[in-house]
């Protein structure tokens, strides 16, 4: 932090061995349990007016990394992107609580996906905007369920969507000798 206050640049790291998230205080199975959060990240700007950037920030929850930017401008306006570059697909079962889909270990999941984000968020108006677009792009993924006659043998996909819409660019499923092509 510089003497004067208008420059700073600080470096952090979070860190949570472990979450578990309860529906409710009588509940006594957690939704979420066992997962861990890690976020590294830096942050410089001018703290008296307000504008910052968070540049990178690395957040990996459980075995699932994001790399995050931010930029906030007067307090006011702040910018951001999320990104979890091409991951596996298996990855996605972990954050599946047993306590909503108990057969999960009869699942088989295989291929991988890709999640990208952008967004503005402005604080000025009475009712805070919020405003994101992205895209989720699934390659190659199958899927498999223990009591299931059939198992998706190839699913690729390209997804864009809003915090209005949702538009399948294109969808190609193959189940046995089925196949399935959706664009639009």
């Amino acid at each position: 932090l510089s003497g004067d206050f208008k420059t700073m640049t600080a470096r952090g790291l979070l860190a949570i061995g472990r979450i578990a998230l309860y529906p409710n205080g009588e509940s006594p199975a957690p939704l979420i349990d066992g997962i861990g959060l890690r976020f590294d990240h830096t942050v410089t700007g001018d703290p008296i007016a307000g504008n910052l950037s968070l540049d990178p920030g690395d957040l990996r929850v459980g075995e699932l990394p994001l790399s995050i930017t931010a930029t906030i401008t007067g307090y006011k306006k702040a910018s951001f992107a999320v990104s979890t570059g091409k991951q596996d697909g298996a990855v996605l079962l972990g954050f599946v609580p047993v306590t909503l889909f108990p057969d999960k270990d009869k699942v088989t999941l295989a291929g991988s996906f890709d999640l990208s984000v952008k967004g503005e968020a402005d604080m000025e108006p009475e009712k805070p905007v919020v405003t994101f677009g992205g895209s989720l792009d699934l390659d190659k993924v199958s899927l498999a369920y223990e009591g299931l006659p059939r198992k998706i043998d190839d699913m690729t996909c390209s997804i864009a969507f809003s915090e209005k819409t949702l538009d399948i660019r294109k969808m190609i499923l193959s189940i046995g000798a089925s196949r399935v092509d959706i664009a639009g």
